[in-house]
């Protein structure tokens, strides 16, 4: 956990470094620092595991951050797995049971047990064969144990074990 709040801090500080620039920068806080291995990708998303691992979604694949240096998802997957998106990642998300899930472009959904060191394919229940479209992103929903995920077509809500309802426009 702290290592991805280090990782967090560090993208923030670029965000307040950029701006301060622009402005002018004349603050008596101290200087902000780029940290050197995330300043490297382009970071979409960040998510934390159970054992307090920063997992880093980015334009080049998903990468396990520790604070000191990026490891690939191939690395650290166990013979046998699908071989990882190496490509723009549109969601992460982790959930409750210690999992990760992916959503990468042009991909099925995607579920890391980092444990084990896993990947799967997940189809989800919910989408139905006219619903089966490109996932936009996916939004843990605390309480329940599911998600929110927004497709092409419709936006749906899917609790664990459960099949989820499709939300389209105008319903």
């Amino acid at each position: 956990m702290v290592s991805c709040v280090r990782a967090v801090v560090a993208v923030a500080r670029l965000r307040v470094s950029a701006a301060a620039v622009r402005s002018g920068g004349n603050s008596t806080d101290p200087p902000w620092t780029r940290d050197p291995v995330l300043s490297q990708v382009l970071v979409q998303q960040m998510a934390t595991d159970r054992v307090g691992y920063c997992w880093v979604a980015t334009d080049e694949g998903v990468f396990r951050y520790d604070g000191y240096e990026l490891v690939p998802l191939r690395k650290l997957l166990r013979p046998g797995s699908p071989v990882p998106p190496e490509q723009h990642i549109r969601a992460l998300v982790a959930d409750g049971q210690g999992l990760l899930w992916v959503v990468a472009d042009n991909k099925p959904l995607l579920r890391l047990d980092p444990v084990a060191g896993t990947l799967r394919e997940t189809r989800l229940p919910i989408l139905t064969e006219t619903a089966q479209g490109l996932i936009l992103f996916i939004i843990r929903a605390p309480g329940i144990c599911g998600f929110w995920m927004a497709e092409e077509t419709c936006l749906s809500l899917t609790p664990a074990g459960r099949t989820g309802r499709c939300f389209h426009p105008g319903s």
